[in-house]
């Protein structure tokens, strides 16, 4: 039996199963955000839903998995399968991470395609499912991308320090803005 990897999604909201239609744009890929830090999914509201997912997960790694490349090479010839040529892709503003490179291919399926900001995590997110990632992640922050994949196992609601919040979230953005 694989072991556990318990995650966490803070709401205000009461509910008894993730909505789709409640998906905002995320960072890592189309989905469901959770975070295996409790304190920080606090900030995000006093109810506190608590999932697990086997920790041997097939999940993007922002910072350790090496398939970028492999990933480009998909978003290019899905940018040509619309008879744009790749050689309008502009991925010249990135720090040199792959996480720079995936905000700006989703800027690339903006501008080329002419897609919502939404759609085009969208479609990236689909790139990764088509690798058999099940979710992404970098550090503690992870989106799960199916319901499918995850149940609620707690619901929590725990007393906050509306003082407190804002602090630590906008630590948290202003953390994640500079890595």
């Amino acid at each position: 039996m694989n072991n556990e990897l318990t995650l966490h999604h803070g709401s205000n909201e009461s509910f008894n199963e993730f909505d789709v239609a409640y998906i905002s744009n995320t960072l890592y890929g189309w989905g469901f955000n959770f975070t295996t830090d409790i304190e920080f999914a606090s900030d995000f509201g006093d109810k506190i839903y608590t999932i697990e997912i086997p920790d041997d997960a097939n999940i993007f790694d922002f910072d350790n998995t090496d398939l970028g490349d492999e990933i480009f090479e998909k978003f290019s010839d899905d940018i040509e399968s619309h008879g744009i040529s790749k050689d309008y892709i502009d991925m010249g503003h990135t720090n040199g991470t792959f996480r720079e490179e995936f905000w700006m291919m989703q800027t690339n399926y903006m501008k080329l395609l002419g897609l919502s900001k939404n759609d085009a995590m969208k479609r990236l997110t689909d790139i990764l499912k088509s690798f058999g990632f099940i979710g992404a992640k970098r550090g503690d922050i992870y989106v799960i991308f199916d319901r499918e994949n995850f149940k609620i196992k707690d619901i929590k609601t725990v007393s906050m320090d509306e003082s407190i919040k804002f602090s630590k979230i906008s630590k948290r953005i202003l953390k994640e803005e500079i890595l």
